[in-house]
């Protein structure tokens, strides 16, 4: 099958759900979301400090690293401090975050985060170009009872697409709409359900995350809206069925250009397996190139379910089965087009970090499809 080529670009509001490795997979992509209660210990005004390294791999970004120095109780204060940078061949990104747990002695958390961002196509893409950018924005989330959270905030971003003879066409005629240096104001809302037994790997309960986003990219008003929903049903001490869906879509409220740096993309570990990493939807050409660029679309759809069970006792070490599937669409949505995979895999919460390996059979690709059907993610932090 025909190589293609994806481009991966930044996506700014969201939610997400905390699992274990063998659930990582299968949630939704981490962003910009409710920032969780952290415990305040009024009696410790001297502050605790950390270093933290991690390590971790996947097909498309090789092998990428991270640094990041915490600190709480900045200054004496109720203030933690997280400052990271995280680094591979095609990507580095650089962030700082302040979180106060209780603003103002109150019941919602702040956090302020300000990134700088910098990325070059990875090892299965193609021309030469890059994008880079900074953001600014402030949150505040609050936990309510019964298992219900929310957040709002809002942020600014400055991006810039540097322009050349090989960009994938869809990114050049947005720059010829655009201009290559844009401007972002959003805000956003996200709301959090959580029924299920707790820990890092729930056996039993669901989850409901609805996120919403409003921005403006120089005079073109943008809305992102998404769903997802998890449901787990336990057969046994170790046996476990998950049962996940999530649907998103973007649109423009009157004239313009959708930002394609808004974009949502599917394939790989995260949405369909068997499928390379964002690899599915809508594709675009490159000059002088017979390869195509994947752009992502305004409209996701992606769910599978996934049966597992403890392989070792002594260990963390679980066996899967599972089904996934999904796409992206431009305009509406045909259910016909919906890619769909089988696979098994093994995945261990192991010392260093997660580890998991999936073998899928894709059931309906077609000739376009980056078809890859071994597929591996590690990471680790210490």
């Amino acid at each position: 099958m025909e190589n293609l080529t994806g481009v991966t670009l930044l996506c700014v509001a969201g939610f997400a759900v905390s699992a274990s490795a063998q659930d990582m997979q299968v949630e939704p992509a981490p962003a910009y979301g409710p920032t969780s209660q952290l415990a305040y210990d009024r009696t410790n005004i001297m502050g605790e400090g950390n270093l933290t390294a991690g390590i971790w791999y996947s097909q498309a970004e090789q092998v990428s690293l991270s640094l990041g120095i915490e600190q709480s109780k900045l200054f004496g204060t109720d203030e933690n401090m997280r400052l990271s940078f995280e680094a591979s061949a095609f990507t580095q990104n650089l962030q700082l975050t302040l979180v106060d747990p209780d603003f103002y002695e109150g019941a919602y958390s702040r956090q302020l985060a300000f990134s700088l961002y910098n990325a070059t196509p990875n090892k299965s893409q193609n021309g030469d170009y890059a994008f880079s950018g900074g953001e600014a924005s402030i949150s505040f989330g609050r936990a309510l009872s019964n298992g219900v959270s929310f957040s709002f905030g809002a942020g600014v971003n400055e991006s810039r697409i540097q322009d050349s003879a090989t960009l994938p066409t869809f990114i050049s005629d947005y720059i010829a709409l655009e201009g290559e240096n844009t401007t972002t104001v959003f805000a956003f809302a996200n709301l959090l359900l959580d029924r299920t037994d707790g820990g890092a790997r729930p056996m039993r309960g669901y989850q409901i995350g609805v996120g919403t986003e409003l921005g403006t990219v120089e005079g073109t008003v943008y809305t992102k809206n998404e769903i997802a929903a998890h449901h787990y049903t336990p057969f046994g001490d170790n046996v476990r069925l998950h049962v996940r869906g999530n649907i998103a879509a973007g649109s423009v409220l009157g004239d313009g250009a959708y930002p394609i740096f808004e974009n949502y993309f599917a394939g790989g570990p995260g949405s369909v397996r068997g499928y390379a990493q964002n690899s599915l939807g809508p594709t675009s050409s490159i000059p002088d190139s017979s390869k195509l660029a994947y752009t992502g679309a305004t409209v996701r759809v992606t769910g599978g379910a996934e049966l597992s069970t403890k392989l070792l006792e002594a260990e963390d070490v679980y066996g899967l089965a599972y089904f996934d599937f999904g796409n992206v669409f431009a305009d509406d949505v045909d259910t016909r087009d919906l890619r769909t995979s089988v696979g098994l895999g093994v995945t261990w919460d192991s010392p260093i970090g997660p580890i998991s390996v999936y073998y899928s059979y894709p059931l309906n690709d077609q000739a376009t499809d980056n078809v890859e059907q071994l597929q591996f993610t590690l990471g680790a932090r210490f």
